[in-house]
């Protein structure tokens, strides 16, 4: 970690402050050197299982407080900023499904592709398994290239615009 930090160039006694922030520059060199040391392709999808609803601060408690998946991801959109500038969301619709696309700021490829899986996975996309009413949202349909993408599709139920 304390070689990470110091590749970032962040200062250790930033993370005994909870109102300290680091740049958008900052966080994606921390990231870029702790995949380096780790090698795992999987580091975005492993990471996610840590994050919070805390993690998105008051964004995360709003989606929390959301009846269904497609509520959360509809309020998302007008209050990602709050969290920070790493990417922003979009919804298109696309023939029975809706891609949620997730664009990631940062031009780091590597970094990039896991930021995306850590993003999506945190929101429990592509298994939204943490909210309770996702059957009204409908099941997954079956991705393309998400990670190039930064997507992934819910299927329309019956009745959804």
């Amino acid at each position: 970690m304390a070689a990470a930090l110091l590749a970032a160039q962040i200062d250790p006694d930033l993370l005994k402050q909870t109102e300290a922030r680091i740049s958008g520059e900052q966080f994606q060199a921390f990231i870029h050197h702790l995949l380096q040391q780790s090698g795992d392709p999987l580091f975005g999808l492993k990471s996610s299982e840590y994050v919070q609803p805390g993690s998105y601060s008051v964004l995360g408690y709003i989606v929390m407080s959301c009846a269904t998946l497609g509520e959360a991801i509809e309020r998302i959109l007008p209050y990602e900023k709050l969290v920070g500038d790493m990417g922003i969301t979009t919804l298109e619709p696309e023939g029975d499904c809706i891609l949620v696309r997730w664009h990631c700021a940062y031009p780091q490829p590597q970094v990039r592709a896991q930021m995306i899986d850590n993003v999506l996975a945190s929101w429990g996309l592509p298994n939204p398994a943490p909210f309770t009413a996702v059957s009204r949202v409908g099941p997954v349909c079956p991705p393309g290239d998400y990670r190039s993408s930064g997507a992934t599709q819910l299927q329309k139920s019956a009745g959804q615009k």
